[in-house]
């Protein structure tokens, strides 16, 4: 084990992946949203105070982190507010079928 580190991040547990599709990249950032309804934490991730799903359904105007433009480009919509609307969809379908998990494909 290289530099002998130990943890999630470091051992099996943790694998990338390739994005290669706009789908895909669509589907990360809900899986990432996910992490604590899995988890038990909250019932859906609006009910975090810092975090990706905050951040993308009410974009912030200083100290902005996200590309907005470009993520709704590279995930194949024509404006920022479809891609919006789309993923509050898609995390509201995960959490209330509890699909938050890893999807096939």
């Amino acid at each position: 084990m290289r530099k002998k580190r130990k943890g999630a991040f470091w051992e099996d547990r943790y694998h990338s992946t390739a994005v290669e599709t706009e789908q895909h990249l669509l589907r990360c950032p809900v899986y990432i949203d996910c992490n604590m309804v899995r988890a038990g934490v909250v019932a859906h991730p609006s009910e975090l105070p810092f975090c990706g799903y905050n951040e993308i359904q009410m974009p912030k105007k200083k100290s902005v982190l996200i590309d907005y433009q470009k993520l709704a480009k590279l995930t194949g919509f024509a404006s920022y507010s479809t891609f919006r609307e789309t993923h509050n969809e898609l995390v509201n379908e995960s959490v209330t079928n509890r699909t938050c998990g890893r999807q096939p494909g």
